[in-house]
């Protein structure tokens, strides 16, 4: 689940995932304050800039955050042995 917010003056955004959560932010008061706030209940790291988070690409700027999950598919399709397959056009039925 991504979900984001926009302030007047900064971009944060929250990834959560099992028992993970990864929170970011231009505002580095918020940021400091939600990792205060989740300490007291979780243990708590700061392990830098993200970049990488499950297979998935993470890019981040002032003004835009954007993500890409090109690794995460690429595994799945090795897992399920589909590397090979070829796209094909569905078609749909309509009754």
């Amino acid at each position: 689940m991504l979900v984001g917010c926009e302030e007047r003056t900064s971009h944060c955004s929250r990834l959560e995932w099992v028992d993970d959560l990864v929170y970011g932010s231009t505002d580095e008061t918020f940021t400091g304050s939600v990792e205060t706030e989740v300490g007291k209940n979780f243990p708590v790291g700061d392990c830098g800039d993200l970049t990488w988070f499950l297979g998935t690409s993470f890019e981040m700027s002032a003004d835009r955050h954007s993500l890409s999950p090109s690794m995460y598919i690429s595994n799945l399709l090795k897992k399920f042995g589909m590397r090979t397959a070829s796209p094909f056009q569905q078609l749909w039925l309509r009754g």
